[in-house]
């Protein structure tokens, strides 16, 4: 199985691995690296819906083929013109969703506690407004169209 080098990429919205976007497409034409060349990829992603373009958190590319083992690519991965320049706000996106994954696991080392002192639940608390507070920003870099990109200068 393959991540595509996908994780914490840019592609368009519609975008779907398969032997075509694949940075050895032209290579496996002669020589293919996988049983079921050409073959469109099973992909099972972790995304960010932004409104022109999906921000890939995690992926994996593979394929089974009827009457067939599976026969995923371990060489896939996606060609450079496939993929999107991240912007500010994509990166602030990341920086907030490894936040999130930190408060989640804060949550989980207190799901595992039988008791809560009055200090477990002050950390609850605050870390439960801190969570509300990076998903809403989330939310809002999601749906917040794009600052437009500053135009050139030209000064004689």
């Amino acid at each position: 199985m393959s991540h595509g080098n996908l994780d914490h990429q840019l592609v368009h919205a519609t975008f779907w691995p398969s032997c075509e976007t694949c940075a050895f497409f032209t290579a496996c034409q002669t020589a293919p690296r996988h049983p079921a060349y050409p073959h469109r990829w099973h992909w099972s992603v972790e995304a960010a819906h932004f409104p022109d373009a999906l921000l890939v958190q995690r992926s994996w590319v593979g394929s089974t083929v009827f009457g067939q083992a599976h026969t995923g690519c371990p060489s896939y991965t996606v060609h450079p013109r496939h993929l999107r320049p991240l912007q500010d706000h994509h990166l602030q996106y990341l920086t907030l969703e490894a936040e999130k994954h930190r408060l989640e696991t804060l949550f989980a080392q207190l799901e595992k506690k039988a008791r809560w002192t009055s200090r477990e639940q002050a950390t609850f608390t605050q870390t439960l407004q801190h969570y509300k507070a990076v998903l809403a920003e989330q939310t809002e870099l999601r749906t917040a169209p794009a600052a437009p990109r500053p135009m050139a200068a030209v000064v004689n």
